[in-house]
């Protein structure tokens, strides 16, 4: 029967409109075609695929509700396919194989309709035939994918070679994987005993141990268990692997095809998506399966619905029995349908679905040598000390094989494999004498080459993890020096000592962290650096930006040259001088004198403050304001009183607009022609107030410290003289105005109420003047009240 031939009926599907056409394009008995629309819609076929995977398993009636859902269902699809000339011409060519004792391989094409895929064409059923197509090896229907250069048969000796791979991250369903193995050897445990298979499990489900195992050794099946996915967004199944924290990995068929394409040796694919690995009728392991063909793999099989361990079993056991018997792939593929069906499993036959691209579904050409009585037993032997890791013994066994059969390049590439098993015992144990020496670098790459040569040893001796300690320890200490050169200032040998411990260990953590704290401090030594050279060219605002983001860089970092507090006094004096205007970088923030007041503004115009000071040993400062009147008339003029041109006496009532002093009337004199320079020799003698109303309380009175002023008209603005003298100069916090009052400050209220409150009302100014540093300079800051909040 594993000689048995096929004649193909190519079946192409395509997309005509809202409907599609079934085109025989090649058979013994000629072509034919028509046009048909699916006898259901998406929901109905979901509904279908729902009800056939409730309660899966062994059937106990006769005649089961699924296997007579399948069988309508299937009936439906089939006459929608294969009716007028297409069934006429498939009758015929069906008539003619078996005539020439073959047998009709339906090879159904989708490429121009790919919406088709997820249709189950497995279960299409004849009435005239009386049967499921798939259930006969006469009419077996495989999805083809027509290529370029399909390959053709490998020339194998058995045992065909199969690379298990069980995948279960850990944020998915979990997949007991030691139980899984254990049911595959079970179910194929007299073909390994036979010799015509071998399994060989990977040791890990990844990528990087795909990748290895593959180019240290030569397999002819992928065998794949695990959790199927389908990504609506790229159109395409994934099959999930692990990463290396053990969750998962999507691999999209492209990938994985990627890694299996150049394995020549590797012809066949089988894809086995676990319970729980599938939510709709999307079918993953199919659109991997096809991508898999695509590039170069002659043969796939797929399960297009999860599927149950019983099935599973019986289909691995009688499809690579099958195959090592010399069947055809879809040959093969039948015989295992048939036996799920014959263990009373009544619908679970339809769900693995072959993708060809081979012309003849011949992907293996399996030859048989007579070996010799003693050779059989030596190979026997030979294999068992390979299987049992002993590869002193299998080197030596293999070597006679070889000495005996030379030709044998099946005993060649185990004579290879036991060597590669013997020299990474080797190379462990040299690994594990380099940690004890104290070289943890040299005991990794030995390990890495240990994992090249044979996955399956692992690290029993834990030399990895011993390794990578002594590393960690190496590092901490070097973690600490770099610190001790980041203290003493030396940040780029820190910074230099750090790359040093991450090209060892990526993933220290203490010096990841040091290194982004050695990067900040170099930044912001850097900003300091800016900062000084703006400085130097009188850029006040770019100082004080260029100190602050240093300064959120680096918590310990100290403006010993106090660049900040310098700038934001010249900034401030600098504002006051131009009328809250900031003036150029570089003009100097201190003219020596101020000429008179222009003409004073009218009503709603913002005052305008001019000041000059001096400093001998107490403080003296001289200050001019333009009045700043209510709402109502203007200003009352030197003779608007009717009494002496000179003088003006305050009124203290809500009709009459006039100047106010909060503590008593006084009289306000004429002052023509003076200057706000600092020199009060133009001033007229006039009768000074000494004042009573200290800002910051004071525990107890200081006689040292006193304060006077007077207070002029020159019929356009107001002038206010003041006077303080403290032996000792104490500036308070320039950078907040509003807590300037904590320092030696001087302090005046001016507003149009003519009732003297005692609190700031909208419109009045509060004037603070206070000692920049002690070399004479003034900061002069004023806030304004707006809706009973002070803004400086």
């Amino acid at each position: 029967m594993g000689t048995r031939e096929y004649v193909d009926l190519d079946l192409a599907i395509e997309q005509d409109g809202d409907g599609f056409i079934a085109r025989v394009v090649d058979s013994p008995a000629g072509q034919a075609s028509r046009r048909f629309e699916l006898p259901f819609d998406s929901v109905e076929l979901e509904n279908f695929i729902l009800k056939l995977g409730h309660n899966r398993g062994r059937a106990r009636a006769v005649r089961s509700p699924r296997l007579d859902l399948a069988r309508s269902f299937g009936a439906d699809l089939y006459r929608t396919v294969f009716d007028d000339e297409v069934e006429i011409v498939f009758r015929g060519a069906l008539r003619d194989a078996l005539a020439a004792e073959k047998g009709l391989r339906i090879r159904l094409r989708l490429d121009r309709a790919p919406s088709l895929a997820e249709i189950p064409w497995e279960y299409m059923y004849s009435d005239g035939l009386g049967r499921f197509l798939v259930m006969s090896s006469d009419t077996p229907l495989v999805r083809y994918i027509d290529v370029p250069a399909p390959g053709t048969p490998l020339v194998v000796e058995p045992p065909l070679r199969v690379l298990v791979m069980v995948s279960s991250p850990a944020d998915l369903p979990k997949i007991e994987v030691e139980r899984e193995l254990d049911f595959l050897r079970q179910a194929t445990s007299d073909l390994i005993e036979a010799g015509a298979l071998q399994l060989e499990v990977a040791p890990r489900a990844d990528l990087h141990t795909l990748l290895r195992m593959l180019r240290t050794s030569e397999f002819h099946i992928f065998h794949f268990v695990g959790h199927g996915v389908f990504d609506e967004k790229e159109d395409d199944g994934l099959i999930m692997l692990v990463n290396e924290q053990g969750t998962s990995r999507p691999v999209s068929g492209l990938e994985l095809g990627v890694i299996l394409h150049d394995h020549h040796s590797l012809r066949l694919a089988v894809l086995n998506a676990c319970e729980g690995a599938r939510g709709s009728i999307d079918n993953p392991l199919g659109g991997v399966a096809q991508t898999l063909i695509r590039q170069g793999l002659p043969a796939a099989v797929a399960m297009q619905f999860e599927i149950s361990e019983e099935a599973a079993l019986v289909f691995a056991h009688e499809f690579y029995m099958a195959i090592a018997d010399g069947y055809p792939i879809d040959a093969a593929t039948v015989e295992a349908r048939k036996a799920i069906f014959a263990s009373g499993n009544d619908v679970e036959w339809g769900t693995p679905v072959l993708h060809l691209r081979s012309s003849d579904a011949r992907v293996f050409d399996l030859q048989r040598t007579t070996q010799p009585p003693v050779s059989d037993d030596l190979r026997k032997r030979a294999m068992t000390a390979l299987e049992e890791r002993r590869f002193a013994d299998a080197v030596a066994l293999w070597e006679q094989v070889v000495e005996s059969s030379p030709n044998d390049e099946t005993a060649g590439r185990f004579l290879a494999q036991a060597g590669a098993g013997l020299d990474a015992e080797r190379l462990y144990a040299q690994a594990g004498a380099a940690v004890q020496n104290g070289d943890p670098d040299s005991a990794l790459t030995l390990l890495e080459r240990v994992d090249e040569l044979d996955p399956l040893l692992g690290d029993p001796g834990n030399v990895g993890d011993r390794a990578r300690e002594l590393k960690e320890v190496a590092a901490d200490g070097e973690v600490d020096r770099a610190r001790a050169s980041m203290d003493d200032g030396e940040l780029h040998e820190a910074r230099r000592i750090l790359d040093q411990v991450l090209v060892a260990v990526p993933d220290h953590a203490g010096a990841l962290d040091a290194r982004e704290q050695v990067e900040r401090r170099i930044r912001a030594r850097d900003l300091m650096d800016q900062a000084e050279r703006a400085f130097e060219v009188g850029d006040w605002e770019q100082v004080v930006a260029l100190v602050e983001d240093a300064e959120e860089l680096d918590s310990q970092l100290h403006d010993d040259e106090g660049l900040k507090r310098e700038a934001s006094m010249r900034l401030a004096l600098a504002s006051t001088a131009a009328g809250t205007e900031a003036p150029e970088p570089g003009i100097p923030p201190l003219p020596p004198s101020v000429e008179p007041p222009a003409p004073a503004p009218t009503r709603g115009t913002p005052a305008v403050l001019r000041w000059a000071m001096g400093v001998a040993a107490a403080l003296v400062v001289f200050v001019g304001v333009v009045q700043m009147l209510p709402d109502g008339e203007p200003s009352p003029g030197p003779d608007d009183t009717g009494g002496d041109p000179t003088t003006t006496v305050a009124v203290e009532t809500t009709t009459t607009p006039g100047i106010v002093i909060p503590g008593g009337a006084v009289a306000v004199s004429r002052v023509d022609g003076v200057r706000v320079d600092g020199d009060s020799s133009d001033w007229p003698d006039l009768e000074e107030v000494v004042s009573d109303r200290p800002v910051f309380p004071r525990t107890e009175a200081d006689p040292v410290v006193t304060a006077s002023w007077l207070i002029g008209w020159d019929g356009d603005a107001l002038y206010l003289l003041a006077r303080a003298s403290d032996a000792s100069v104490d500036p308070g916090p320039l950078d907040d105005p509003s807590q300037m009052y904590q320092g030696d400050s001087l302090h005046f209220e001016i507003g149009p109420d003519s009732e003297g409150a005692e609190s700031l009302r909208s419109g009045d100014k509060h004037v603070i003047l206070a000692p920049g540093d002690r070399s004479g300079a003034v900061v002069v800051a004023i806030n304004v009240p707006q809706g009973g909040v002070f803004v400086p």
